[in-house]
């Protein structure tokens, strides 16, 4: 059972939390803040179209006992051979290990991404809420200047009772800025429009902060995925010392492994290149 905490304006005061103490400490200890995040390397794409393109999302994993967001962290390596077009991108195994060793070595150091789920409003180009039915709740991986823009964002307001507008600078690249909106149309249930006649009206949306947490509570589980496979450690010496190695053009498909989304191959944000 999930409870929404509200006042008689049916304001969150704080974020959803389970029904219960018993391991509540523990549940959020697994996932670090945004004041603790360091990006190290590169990080995968956010997609968005066009050029000045706006949404509007909100954050609503936050850890009620710090009222940050609560980020994934993720370690892994990247491989990439223009020569053969193979590439790989894959967890961080146990250090102590063979495996280790052998991805150091075709990989040089590791990197370090950071994800959260968001829950993406229905909106159209300019960020106006469309449908009170239709949702997303993704996962959103974040760079060097992402993380920067949160953190100021989150040193003035709290996340959990405001929306984020986000804007496209540059597709290409996917650059992006985000600002801080007036209001949470989450919490409040509605998201005001402009009818025909030009006056503002209130759009009722369908779901609840309730429904969406414990949708990105599961997201959160599986969001490491949005930034790099999860081998075994005998998959990754498969794929490097095996008969199908790099050189010979393998790919984590052509081995069988679970594989993220090809079009990502060498795909990422130009703020976090090396």
């Amino acid at each position: 059972m999930w409870v929404v905490p509200t006042d008689n304006n049916n304001k969150v005061k704080e974020a959803i939390m389970p029904n219960t103490n018993n391991g509540t400490q523990d549940y959020w200890s697994a996932f670090e803040s945004v004041d603790e995040a360091k990006v190290q390397g590169q990080t995968p794409k956010f997609k968005m179209s066009e050029k000045d393109d706006k949404t509007r999302i909100h954050f609503p994993f936050v850890n009620p006992q710090t009222s940050q967001v609560a980020l994934k962290k993720c370690e892994y390596f990247s491989f990439e051979d223009k020569a053969t077009n193979s590439w790989a991108r894959f967890q961080v195994p146990p250090k102590d290990s063979k495996a280790y060793k052998v991805a150091l070595q075709h990989c040089g150091e590791p990197n370090i991404a950071y994800v959260t789920p968001i829950l993406q409003y229905s909106t159209n180009n300019t960020g106006k809420v469309v449908s009170g039915i239709d949702y997303d709740v993704i996962a959103l991986t974040l760079t060097r200047t992402r993380l920067k823009e949160l953190k100021q964002i989150q040193e003035e307001y709290n996340l959990a009772e405001i929306d984020v507008g986000v804007v496209c600078q540059e597709p290409k690249y996917q650059n992006i800025k985000f600002s801080p909106l007036k209001r949470c149309a989450l919490n409040d249930g509605y998201a005001t429009i402009k009818g025909r006649d030009g006056l503002e009206k209130k759009l009722k949306l369908e779901y609840t902060r309730e429904e969406v947490f414990a949708q990105a509570k599961e997201c959160i589980e599986t969001a490491d995925l949005a930034i790099a496979n999860r081998w075994s450690e005998q998959q990754i010496l498969d794929f490097f010392l095996g008969d199908k190695s790099p050189k010979e053009s393998a790919t984590s498909e052509d081995l069988g492994y679970e594989s993220v989304d090809e079009s990502e191959a060498g795909s990422f944000d130009e703020d976090d290149e090396l």
